[in-house]
């Protein structure tokens, strides 16, 4: 996942562990999971368009278009979710 959004790359070095992969695609992975499933199959540059520059703007959009959670656990898409407050 890390390689496919273009956070790491496919040469580089990769997180030692699950939990810093995690981690790292939870930081700096700011797409929303209904960008994802539209872009995924036209590579890393696409998928780096719909990324969102801050969490700000990305908290912004995930207040507006919201995916039902069932429909994420469905395709195994979990590792998008985002445990932000919404205040």
């Amino acid at each position: 996942m890390l390689i496919e959004l273009g956070i790491c790359l496919a040469a580089g070095p990769l997180p030692q562990s699950a939990r810093s992969a995690r981690a790292m695609l939870k930081s700096k992975a700011l797409i929303n999971v209904r960008d994802y499933i539209a872009e995924r199959g036209h590579g890393v540059d696409a998928l780096r368009k719909v990324m969102f520059p801050t969490k700000k703007k990305f908290i912004k959009d995930l207040r507006t278009r919201r995916v039902p959670l069932p429909w994420i656990k469905e395709r195994g898409l979990t590792m998008f979710l985002s445990h932000m407050h919404f205040h």
